[in-house]
């Protein structure tokens, strides 16, 4: 079975980008949202479990840098490990990912001797396909992983839910008809939240948005919600955004120095945002701060 993709459809594995981090810290902040997927919208039978923990990302041991899997959970049942979830935030093609994902998968279960699923979130349709085919291991054997597609997100349109599953189904929908209506409802489940983390959580979803339906959400919040115009909303707004593009700085380019945290913090929304812009593509920290 040719699993094979031209250089066009790769993307490189460890670059970091910002799609992938603010999807992937869905998963972080709420780490039951894999296994309420996994059970809920994709069928997977669980073990009975009682705690769920973060294990380490580190699955391989001859290069750990090429073997790190994004998240690693563990279902936890009397002190001892049942069932194991990598988490695989998956943005375009990449084959080299057809040859770490059994070796998460295998090296997690001796690890801890559990039964493991290998949970593969692609938005894009194209690439869902293309992570759902099984994976040839050689003398006919196959492993499959399971995959998130935007098909098996639920179309959430009412504030219920928990506020990651409510900006999942956003990035998924936003762009479909009755998109606008989801993308409401996870504005409210947004609005919901502490003060501490809402500027952040509006952050991610206004980012995911195309030009068009963020302009729409604009109108819409300027109508209904209060958030954007006041000047408290404003402040933790700016926070957020400053904390999600540190954080992301720091994956990419190692620890940062007092004065780049200083300024980032001191920095305002629309600086913030040219600078988030920049960080996709910039291949060094000079490059995100250039010409300010």
């Amino acid at each position: 079975m040719d699993r094979s993709t031209d250089a066009s459809d790769a993307h490189p594995s460890m670059a970091v980008s910002y799609e992938h981090e603010s999807l992937l810290e869905l998963f972080r902040r709420r780490e039951t949202l894999a296994v309420e997927l996994l059970t809920d919208m994709l069928g997977v039978e669980v073990p009975s479990w009682t705690e769920i923990r973060v294990s380490e990302g580190d699955l391989g041991q001859v290069d750990p840098v090429e073997t790190r899997a994004d998240l690693v959970l563990l279902l936890d049942k009397s002190g001892k490990a049942v069932f194991g979830i990598v988490v695989e935030v998956q943005l375009a093609k990449d084959p080299a990912k057809l040859l770490r994902w059994p070796l998460y998968a295998t090296t997690l279960r001796v690890r801890h001797g559990c039964p493991v699923a290998v949970l593969v979130v692609a938005p894009d349709r194209d690439v869902a396909a293309w992570a759902a085919k099984p994976i040839p291991l050689g003398s006919g054997n196959y492993y499959s992983v399971i995959v998130l597609g935007t098909d098996a997100i639920p179309r959430i349109q009412t504030p219920d839910v928990s506020v990651e599953l409510a900006l999942l189904s956003a990035k998924a929908h936003a762009e479909t008809e009755g998109g606008l209506s989801i993308v409401e409802a996870a504005l409210k489940c947004v609005m919901q939240l502490d003060a501490s983390v809402r500027g952040e959580y509006h952050d991610r979803l206004m980012a995911w948005l195309s030009p068009a339906i963020r302009e729409k959400v604009n109108e819409m919040l300027e109508e209904h919600f209060p958030y954007p115009q006041s000047d408290f909303a404003k402040e933790h707004y700016a926070r957020g955004e400053a904390d999600l593009l540190l954080r992301m700085l720091t994956l990419r380019f190692g620890e940062l120095s007092g004065e780049i945290k200083n300024r980032v913090r001191q920095a305002d929304g629309e600086t913030l945002l040219r600078w988030g812009e920049r960080f996709v593509t910039a291949a060094t920290l000079d490059a995100v701060f250039a010409d300010g």
